[in-house]
């Protein structure tokens, strides 16, 4: 990289920073480049190090990825790279007791948060967390900055010591913290120096409490150095993928030709699936990436969840399309999926009780049954049931409470789960964790009942979470100790549960498929970003702030790329972005 002055200016800072540039502009390089000049000029105490905090798994894998080809020397581990979430569950294990004296603190993993929130309506939720950890010492993850925030403003001498543990701390994608987050911030930043790096317009949490004025508020704290990278593109220079993204912003791209931005309106044809042209282009992508380099990777964007699973079951089969040209045969394409992990979980969690149970528990219909309960309620993660699920759960709470059972429904499932516990008492389990699980989740495959049937679709997922070989390791090491899978359950929920800490370092190589939320903090050779006609639009409703927010949204999706982006919108309803 070539430096401008700019980046010399961050180079040379002594006090905070807050460094402003867009999408590949380089504030994450410079910022490492400025951690290893402190580095290498010996300037740390023992025991200290340069804290670089981001939001994403994903981010830190990246920057892990970027110390590596900068060759930066981490002196005796004195460079920490975390999340939010992990710094805050760092401190939160060894002083959380200042907090809740009266019992240990357990982790709420999100799935099963989503199970016990189900009744509670969406604007208490945070009350009853905070109660679940007064009374039960039970924490979910998104109490962990509050509480740390709290325990750094009741003991100021606690943050006093992050602090001299950390004498430079770097805010990637500062605009998107939180009022918890900032409340941290300004505690660190009392005594250590902050380097923000930030990009207003690709603030797209403020579901989540980011606030528009946070670099104003950070200004005024900290009177910062500025640095401004705003005119500077490292990621796809050559192209028109960041001048494409900021005219996003301001509807100037509308009707406008730009290099290496493709948008495509795709028509209404009966009898075609949609898809059909998201995977033309993808095919399209594919062929041309492949040209430029072996180590290609290409990310479909959608949405939604649900139409990032539709669009992944219609990429993973082959079709055969009648055209006016004549027939297309379009193959399967290898993806893989960036799946929530609430539904996965929670199937894992049934199978993984089946396992432990085997044949020592005459009577296992209660625990299955509960268990069944708990991903009905817990499955949708954060959208929470639906009335559907939320009644089949009542229903199978009122059978394990009474032992009757009200409703064909009800009488199904509750008959096909005492099949399965019966069959279960005549298998015997053979110590190959991957053929005792294929033979659970294949008799819950072979059920008419549909939930019975999700559940083993669902624990399929289990593998994108790329926890396969994990949970086959210690499943075999509890056989081995054991001679059964006694303690399958609290493998299996801490196997998975590391999946909201650990970053992985496993390259991004070929297509990826996720929402455009997803994408945040990732890079790309190419994006493929698609909206349905009905289902999965760009701009949810019609009101500004939507609007504003889709745009910012978008522009964050479309950048991801270094050398090309397609954006698919329907003929019929065009995204109000596009024309």
């Amino acid at each position: 990289m070539i430096l401008s002055q700019e980046k010399k200016k961050l180079l040379a800072s002594v006090s905070h920073v807050l460094a402003l540039g867009g999408p590949g502009s380089g504030k994450t390089t410079i910022a490492l480049l400025k951690a290893q000049k402190e580095l290498g000029a010996s300037k740390l105490l023992p025991g200290q190090s340069i804290l670089f905090l981001s939001f994403a798994r994903a981010t830190v894998a990246r920057v892990i990825e970027q110390i590596s080809k900068l060759r930066i020397d981490d002196v005796n581990g004195a460079l920490a790279v975390e999340t939010y979430h992990g710094f805050a569950w760092r401190i939160l294990k060894s002083h959380g007791y200042l907090l809740q004296p009266a019992r240990p603190i357990r982790l709420l993993a999100p799935p099963q948060a989503a199970a016990k929130l189900a009744d509670i309506p969406r604007n208490e939720r945070r009350v009853e967390l905070q109660r679940l950890f007064s009374q039960e010492g039970l924490l979910h993850f998104d109490l962990f900055a509050p509480l740390t925030a709290e325990l750094f403003r009741r003991c100021a001498t606690l943050a006093k010591v992050y602090s001299n543990a950390f004498p430079i701390v770097i805010l990637d994608e500062f605009q998107d913290t939180n009022a918890s987050e900032w409340e941290i911030v300004k505690q660190l930043g009392k005594t250590s120096q902050l380097i923000a790096l930030a990009d207003a317009d690709q603030r797209i949490y403020e579901f989540r409490g980011a606030d528009p004025r946070r670099l104003e508020q950070f200004t005024k704290e900290f009177k910062p150095t500025l640095c401004d990278f705003s005119e500077e593109n490292h990621r796809s220079n050559g192209t028109d993928i960041t001048v494409f993204g900021n005219e996003l912003l301001t509807g100037a791209c509308k009707g406008k030709q730009y290099n290496n931005v493709k948008v495509v309106l795709y028509p209404f044809v009966r009898d075609i699936n949609d898809f059909v042209f998201l995977k033309f282009s993808l095919l399209s992508a594919i062929e041309r990436t492949k040209k430029s380099t072996s180590n290609w990777s290409i990310a479909v964007l959608v949405p939604s969840r649900r139409m990032m699973l539709d669009a992944s079951g219609f990429l993973s089969g082959g079709q055969t399309i009648q055209l006016k040209q004549g027939k297309r045969v379009m193959p399967p394409i290898e993806h893989d999926v960036a799946i929530d992990a609430e539904g996965p979980t929670l199937a894992a969690a049934v199978i993984a009780q089946l396992l432990s149970l085997g044949v020592a528990v005459p009577n296992n219909l209660p625990a299955l049954v509960a268990n069944v309960i708990e991903y009905l309620r817990g499955r949708r993660g954060d959208d929470g049931p639906t009335q559907a699920d939320k009644k089949l759960a009542e229903g199978l709470q009122q059978f394990l409470n009474s032992g009757k059972t009200i409703g064909s429904t009800r009488g199904v499932l509750v008959e096909e789960c005492r099949k399965i516990g019966a069959n279960l008492q005549h298998y015997s389990f053979t110590g190959d964790p991957e053929a005792d699980w294929t033979w659970i989740r294949d008799q819950l495959e072979k059920c008419t009942c549909p939930t019975l049937r999700d559940i083993a679709d669902h624990s399929r997922y289990v593998r994108l979470l790329h926890k396969g070989a994990i949970l086959r390791a210690r499943l075999s090491d509890l056989w081995r100790t054991n001679g059964s899978y006694s303690g399958a359950v609290d493998v299996v929920s801490s196997a998975l549960l590391q999946e909201h800490f650990l970053a992985s370092t496993r390259r991004q190589l070929g297509v990826y498929v996720m929402t455009m939320h997803k994408a945040k903090g990732k890079e790309f050779d190419e994006v493929v970003i698609f909206e349905g006609r009905f289902n999965g639009k760009f701009i949810p409703a019609q009101d500004p702030k939507k609007v504003a927010d889709s745009a910012r949204l978008m522009r964050m999706a479309v950048t991801r790329a270094r050398t090309h982006s397609t954006i698919l919108s329907p003929k019929a309803d065009t995204c109000p972005l596009l024309g």
